[in-house]
């Protein structure tokens, strides 16, 4: 396992799309000028995108990830600028050598630390992360991070029937995990080798078993299953309150404002230098960049069109050429919800709108496809700061068909397709569509604005407008299936193709469950690829799974950027600077930040 991340990061470091070859990842040197340092023993992090929830069981977002993960910890995470892993809360990462994993590879056995506090000074216990996994599952909430454990241990995609009841019962949740002593032991449905990436990303962090229940969560028994299973956004036991054992603790959180942590001095790791940690919301960029050269944010979060101009301020160091393995695309939504959704109109194709099953007909996307521009995207809305993934396989992972060929811009071909829809009655009628952005990001709004010039300039009919909304409106809009199209970022949760075939193409997969795709071959191909030991079964699998999403027009998957990040040179880390390709947000090096 440590073996095949190694060979990965050193693909990935290796990357020589990057700038043709040209340029490796680096920090600009800059001479730290004689300053007064601002805030210094807080680190204030200036980004857009609110924090959705504060609970590790429900969160699947970065922005509520980054902050998860300082109040929480994982039993194992990714090493300092490596894609190996290291113990937490275990005592080791488990292996065949160390006998930490079985033969066959269906078990997983971790030795728990003791001594371990939470933020409310109780004890970890094995009982508190086997019911931190189980919980997550049993919480399991519309389209969260559930999928993974559900794949692994059950074989399955979540916890629900088809009616919305839940369906599993406690003797199916509880041989997943169990505690054996100091051990907590993982039973895998099948070997999935993987597994260890899961377990190390933010869903992972463990929870005080007390703690939850106290606060109104589940009480652990079977009993109290269906009661706590799929809570409405907002209701989620641990939404604002927190119990960790990270390295920062919840001090308070002002939603759509800002989140504030403070150090938690019974840390059992080595104890950050900082006091505090601030994530401010700043969508305007004027706003943020104002703030950022006048010291009041440390960091700034920087779109590729801002690069330029913040390379040319002083008293600011740059990482450059980063290489990302999260994509950016947008996704067609082909059973779109119609009761009352403004973003289809009137739901009828009567030019005032188009039904919720607009997308479900190939046609429909393909039209949309070839009205997509990705030259002039990446050259002057991602200011040529990225590369061209094709599909949902990111340069960097083993099985990539770098000859791929995405379908070309041609307004031509664009026009056929639209007027082949509904006997031609769209093309006479015209119709009208909603495209939503959240609020701040110019990258996704830029794109959605190119892609409706083009569709509205075939026919005078055609009314495709943009907006932007509030990053919680987005969520809501996207969970609830109400966006004709979306448009959305994918990071990885454990770096193997399996994690970008799954979500993006899989018919229980994660986008596929959101949008209505549906393709019994590339089933059959991601469940045959997603176990095999076999590399040359895996890429002839993988290969054609590429090939058709292009044939299906799945999505319109356009960026894999080539990121930097800006911060004051004020800033310092214990063991230098690193870039962590899974963990890529800068938010994730505060514990080793100083100034």
């Amino acid at each position: 396992m440590k073996k095949a991340f190694l060979v990965l990061l050193t693909a990935l470091l290796a990357f020589s799309f990057f700038s043709c070859g040209e340029k490796k990842a680096e920090v600009a040197e800059v001479e730290k000028p004689a300053v007064t340092v601002k805030n210094p023993d807080t680190f204030v992090y200036g980004t857009i995108g609110t924090v959705s929830t504060l609970d590790p069981a429900v969160a699947y977002d970065n922005a509520s990830g980054v902050n998860i993960n300082q109040m929480y910890d994982q039993l194992i995470t990714y090493n300092r600028g490596e894609l190996d892993l290291v113990p937490v809360l275990a005592e080791e990462v488990p292996t065949m050598a160390n006998g930490g994993i079985s033969a066959d590879g269906k078990t997983y056995r971790f030795k728990i630390k003791k001594g371990i506090k939470f933020h409310d000074g109780s004890v970890l216990t094995p009982e508190d992360v086997e019911y931190s996994i189980e919980r997550t599952m049993v919480v399991d909430v519309d389209h969260g991070p559930q999928w993974m454990y559900f794949m692994v241990f059950l074989n399955d995609s979540g916890s629900r029937n088809d009616d919305g009841t839940f369906k599993y019962t406690y003797d199916d949740i509880d041989p997943t995990v169990e505690v054996d002593g100091d051990y907590v032991v993982f039973n895998l449905y099948q070997p999935f080798e993987p597994f260890l990436g899961i377990i190390a990303g933010y869903w992972g962090a463990i929870v005080n078993k007390d703690f939850v229940a106290a606060n109104g969560g589940w009480d652990g028994t079977g009993a109290d299953m269906a009661r706590v299973n799929n809570p409405p956004t907002g209701e989620e036991t641990l939404y604002e309150v927190s119990n960790g054992t990270g390295p920062y603790k919840l001090d308070r959180w002002v939603k759509g404002d800002e989140l504030v942590i403070t150090r938690f001095d019974d840390y059992h790791g080595k104890k950050p230098a900082l006091a505090k940690g601030i994530y401010k919301v700043l969508d305007e960029w004027s706003t943020r960049k104002l703030m950022f050269l006048q010291g009041d944010i440390d960091y700034a979060y920087v779109e590729p069109n801002f690069y330029a101009d913040m390379d040319a301020e002083e008293g600011i160091t740059s990482a450059k050429d980063l290489p990302r393995l999260s994509l950016s695309g947008i996704m067609f939504n082909q059973d779109t919800n119609d009761v009352d959704n403004p973003l289809i109109g009137s739901g009828a194709v009567d030019g005032n709108g188009v039904p919720g099953d607009f997308f479900a007909n190939l046609d429909a996307r393909l039209a949309f496809t070839y009205a997509w521009d990705e030259e002039t995207f990446i050259r002057d809305v991602n200011s040529g700061y990225a590369v061209d993934p094709v599909t949902p396989f990111p340069f960097g992972l083993a099985y990539k068909n770098e000859n791929q060929e995405r379908l070309p811009f041609d307004l031509a071909k664009s026009e056929e397709y639209f007027k082949k829809l509904y006997d031609g009655k769209l093309w006479e009628n015209g119709f009208v569509m909603d495209l939503a952005y959240n609020e701040g990001n110019e990258i996704r709004g830029g794109g959605l604005r190119i892609l409706a010039e083009n569709v509205n300039s075939l026919n005078p009919k055609f009314k495709v407008t943009v907006r932007s909304v509030v990053w919680a409106e987005y969520l809501d809009l996207n969970k609830n299936k109400r966006m004709p199209l979306f448009f959305i970022g994918w990071a990885p949760d454990y770096p193997d193709p399996d994690n970008y075939a799954d979500p993006f193409m899989y018919s229980k997969g994660y986008f596929p469950a959101k949008g209505g795709y549906s393709n019994p071959e590339a089933d059959e191909l991601i469940l045959k690829a997603k176990y095999s030991t076999d590399p040359k079964e895996r890429e002839e699998a993988y290969f054609r799974l590429q090939e058709i999403y292009i044939e299906d027009a799945v999505g319109i998957v356009n960026v894999q950027s080539i990121y930097r990040q800006y911060y004051r040179t004020w800033i310092n880390f214990d063991g230098g600077y690193y870039y962590q390709p899974v963990n890529d947000d800068f938010y994730n090096l505060l514990r080793y930040m100083s100034k």
